[in-house]
């Protein structure tokens, strides 16, 4: 039976546009996806100047400028609807591909948002971004709100979990689709997979993995919450992680596994297509 599936997801042009995609490759053909909600990191709360400064305390001043071309570069190629392996360079480009409506949040909990998400009746809201969900969202679709962590949960909750597990010489590194409830990363586990970390293997490297292979894991889960297949998450050996120090970030940097310029352009290098965009 087709469910009616929201997205919350955040609008970056590096990850979140592969993995809009292919959730709508993945989910469109058994489920209505009903609407896309872009949330977008608040810097009136937090402040412009502070996350660059912890931007640039995490990555040092190379990586930072690096890093800070590779967005100019997508960004450019977004407004242009170009699409190169499989995928424009904005979630919102990939959104009017579709046809499916798509709004943007900075609160995904203020009111009207939740207004706008209880007309659309989902029964199943699919989160990657960084707001935390507050009661009258999470209890809002008919079956459950379901967060993408990458981490083998309860291990490494929290934020930058592929970071924290390779600064602590994590040989495996896991995904984990998820229930979402008022406490964060611990709802009841409907999909997990693995992955090896290899000794040349970049930050950069494993999370591009994880997004490439999310939407058939999401598929997963959803079919696992319909069937009414979830398994409690443990409560041993659970841990939970903030945002990196500055030195941690200099101890990272020290490995020089953060990424590697080839793979920042190697996107870029593939064939480009223009993308057509709906008219609906």
């Amino acid at each position: 039976m087709k469910k009616r599936i929201y997205i919350i997801i955040s609008e970056e042009p590096v990850f979140h546009p592969i993995l809009a995609e292919g959730l709508v490759r993945e989910l469109g053909r058994e489920h209505d996806i009903v609407g896309m909600t872009l949330a977008i990191g608040d810097t009136r709360k937090i402040g412009f100047a502070t996350r660059m400064s912890e931007a640039i305390g995490m990555f040092g001043i190379p990586a930072f400028l690096c890093l800070g071309v590779q967005s100019v570069l997508y960004g450019i190629l977004a407004v242009a609807g170009i699409r190169q392996c499989g995928a424009p360079f904005s979630v919102k480009r990939v959104a009017s591909r579709h046809g499916i409506p798509c709004v943007t949040s900075y609160n995904v909990n203020e009111p009207a948002h939740i207004a706008l998400l209880r007309s659309l009746r989902p029964d199943i809201i699919v989160s990657s971004n960084g707001h935390i969900f507050r009661g009258e969202l999470l209890s809002l679709p008919a079956l459950a709100c379901i967060n993408r962590h990458t981490s083998s949960l309860p291990r490494y909750g929290g934020l930058w979990p592929v970071f924290h597990a390779m600064l602590r010489g994590e040989k495996t590194i896991g995904q984990t689709i998820h229930t979402m409830t008022p406490a964060i990363d611990q709802g009841r586990i409907l999909a997990q997979e693995k992955f090896d970390v290899g000794p040349v293997d970049t930050l950069y490297a494993i999370y591009s993995r994880s997004f490439s292979s999310a939407p058939g894991l999401i598929k997963t889960a959803i079919a696992n919450l319909v069937e009414g297949r979830k398994t409690e998450m443990p409560s041993a050996d659970r841990s939970y992680f903030g945002h990196p120090t500055a030195s941690e970030g200099r101890s990272f940097r020290g490995s020089h596994r953060f990424f590697r310029i080839g793979e920042l352009l190697r996107r870029c290098a593939a064939p480009a297509e223009r993308s057509a965009e709906s008219n609906h």
